[in-house]
């Protein structure tokens, strides 16, 4: 995209700014992708319109190299304007190498380890469930043929299909957004609170506990649909309450943060 073109999507005055950055990034799900700065200025791919994964990826790739270079080009621009030097300094390497320490802290919390607990079972359980959907799969439509009044069989798979999307998609973002608010947190709460601004760290955090109750409704019918691995299910289920609880009490203003855009 040339800067011209990008410069004039964000001129657009629909746009609602900061939207992006307290989303799920669910952007198929999303009503609000027509005021949102990134949605309008990223390529939409379609993997199908692709040979193979790797073609879509290298183009997927390719998008977010030139949307950086884009991105960089205008903050050099912006920083000559006002005579400010972004050449990397001394004191630039020292606060890099703190970040690295408080990010290897953050990751050590009760909160992180919980939450990579939860995506390393949740991602063993998805490895290893084909035959346990197929199965169902199969039940589902033996009933469809048999027309059963008691059962209501598209209405079933569209249940099982709708939990067999989230689950995977907010699998690794639970744990990303809960080391970011964990960050923000130690970080920068105090410039927001001297600003009278809401805390980013709570932003952060509300986005995580979204990506926990979708979930949780999800492996609820996960659970329903499929007894027999009950006791895997009960497992997950149990440490995401439990993981849940955790981040209501380390940011009790979470849930009260008003995203821009979906909360308005």
């Amino acid at each position: 995209m040339k800067t011209n073109d990008f410069l004039s999507i964000l001129d657009n005055p629909n746009l609602i700014s900061g939207i992006y950055n307290y989303c799920d990034r669910w952007c198929e799900r999303c009503s609000m992708t027509a005021r949102c700065s990134v949605f309008q200025t990223t390529p939409q791919l379609n993997p199908d319109d692709f040979a193979n994964e790797e073609d879509f990826f290298k183009e997927v790739f390719k998008g977010v190299s030139e949307s950086f270079q884009l991105t960089m080009e205008l903050l050099q621009e912006s920083a000559d304007e006002r005579g400010i030097d972004l050449t990397p300094s001394e004191e630039d390497d020292e606060w890099i190498e703190k970040r690295n320490r408080q990010k290897e802290e953050t990751q050590n919390t009760s909160i992180s380890l919980l939450a990579m607990e939860y995506l390393d079972l949740g991602k063993k359980w998805l490895d290893n469930s084909n035959d346990a959907l197929k199965t169902l799969q199969e039940d589902l439509q033996s009933s469809a043929l048999m027309d059963l009044p008691e059962r209501n069989p598209e209405q079933e798979a569209l249940a099982l299909k709708d939990a067999l999307e989230v689950i995977p998609y907010y699998l690794h973002q639970i744990y990303v957004k809960l080391l970011r608010a964990q960050e923000g947190r130690e970080e920068d709460d105090a410039w927001f609170e001297e600003n009278d601004f809401p805390k980013d760290s709570d932003g952060s955090a509300k986005v995580a506990l979204i990506g926990i109750d979708n979930s949780i409704r999800a492996w609820e019918v996960m659970l329903q649909y499929l007894p027999i691995h009950e006791g895997d299910i009960l497992t997950i289920l149990s440490l995401l309450e439990n993981l849940r609880r955790q981040v209501e009490t380390t940011f009790p203003d979470a849930r009260a943060f008003k995203r821009p855009g979906f909360d308005d």
